[in-house]
């Protein structure tokens, strides 16, 4: 399975100022593609279960990672019907 990830269009392993988030999930499986979570700063959240090998989703980053007081993370992780599993890098979000 082939992952990109990003968040208001920084890559993985960058960092971004807390504010308005987008984040863009596209992958490739060699099987479909059960389920896409994201998690943020520790908490997973399911924001897709598309049952497909193409996928790209756009999602608006929850308040969970943007806490004003630390630096907060969000990556990917991507589970396939035959249970293969793919995390992503984070990227860093600088309260």
């Amino acid at each position: 399975m082939t992952v990109e990830f990003e968040i208001n269009g920084r890559p993985m392993g960058s960092a971004v100022e807390t504010g308005d988030l987008e984040v863009t999930v596209r992958a490739v499986g060699t099987e479909e593609i059960a389920r896409v979570e994201l998690v943020e700063s520790g908490v997973a959240t399911t924001i897709a279960e598309p049952f497909c090998q193409e996928v790209e989703l756009d999602h608006q980053l929850g308040r969970c990672a943007q806490r004003p007081d630390h630096l907060g993370y969000c990556y990917s992780r991507l589970l396939s019907v035959d249970e293969n599993k793919a995390w992503t890098i984070p990227i860093w979000i600088d309260g």
